[in-house]
C-alpha cells in the first residue's frame, strides 16, 4: 500500500513539473545598437518608433523593419546578426526554426552567421537554420545572395545553401562554403532629433517605444 502511495505522489510530481516547464520563448530579434530613428511594423499593422538610448527592444517575427536615419544591428537568438543603414528595410520571419531576413528597400542589409557574411539586395531572402552542433545552413530562399567567408565571396542562387558556423570561434576563424550545395525545393515619426539623437516632446526619454496605429 505504501508503495502505491509513494508511485501515485511520484507521479503526479511528475505531472505537475512538466506543467511548470517554462514555455520556448518566442523568436526574436534584439535590437542591440543604433542611432538615428527606426520603425517598426509589427505583424498585426501596430507601428512602433524607437526613441534613442532605449535598449533591449525585442523585434518578433512578422514584423517589418524600416531604418528611417542612422544605422543599426539586431541579434538573434541563433547568432543571425543584421545590419542596416538609412533608407534599409527588411522583414523578419520564423518558419519551422528557420529565420528569414527579406531585404525589402533600396539598400543593401547585411546578416552575418558566426564567420560568414551574406548581402541582401531588394528582393533578397535568406533562410538560416542553426544546429546543436554550431554549424548553420544558409539558404538563398529568393534572388541570388552573396555570401563571404574566409575573404572569398561566392554567390548562392535560389534555392541553393551552403554551410558555416553559427558561432565565432577562436579556435577556428575560418568557416567552409559549398555554393555547390544546392537543396531542392511608412508613416512619418515626429518623436525624434537625429541630429541631437534625443525624443521630442519627451526630454527625459521615459517612454522607450511609442505605438500608434496606421
Amino acid at each position: 500500500m505504501n508503495r502505491l502511495i509513494t508511485f501515485v505522489a511520484a507521479l503526479a510530481f511528475t505531472a505537475s513539473a512538466s506543467f511548470a516547464a517554462a514555455p520556448t520563448p518566442a523568436p526574436a530579434l534584439t535590437l542591440t545598437s543604433f542611432t538615428g530613428q527606426i520603425q517598426i511594423k509589427l505583424a498585426d499593422g501596430t507601428i512602433q518608433g524607437v526613441v534613442p538610448g532605449a535598449s533591449a527592444i525585442s523585434i518578433p517575427a512578422g514584423a517589418q523593419v524600416t531604418i528611417i536615419s542612422g544605422e543599426a544591428v539586431m541579434t538573434g537568438a541563433d547568432g543571425v546578426v543584421v545590419s542596416a543603414n538609412a533608407g534599409d528595410s527588411f522583414s523578419f520571419n520564423s518558419v519551422n526554426g528557420q529565420t528569414q531576413i527579406a531585404a525589402t528597400g533600396t539598400g543593401e542589409i547585411t546578416v552575418t552567421i558566426g564567420t560568414t557574411e551574406a548581402t541582401l539586395g531588394a528582393g533578397d531572402t535568406i533562410g538560416v537554420t542553426a544546429g546543436a552542433d554550431g554549424k548553420a545552413e544558409i539558404k538563398a530562399i529568393t534572388g541570388e545572395i552573396a555570401v563571404t567567408s574566409g575573404g572569398q565571396t561566392t554567390t548562392l542562387a535560389q534555392g541553393q545553401s551552403s554551410s558555416t558556423t553559427s558561432t565565432t570561434s577562436t579556435t577556428d576563424s575560418t568557416a567552409t562554403t559549398d555554393s555547390g550545395e544546392t537543396t531542392e525545393g511608412g508613416d512619418n515619426l515626429t518623436n525624434y532629433n537625429s541630429d541631437t539623437n534625443t525624443a521630442v516632446n519627451n526630454p527625459a526619454q521615459t517612454q522607450a517605444v511609442s505605438n500608434s496605429t496606421p
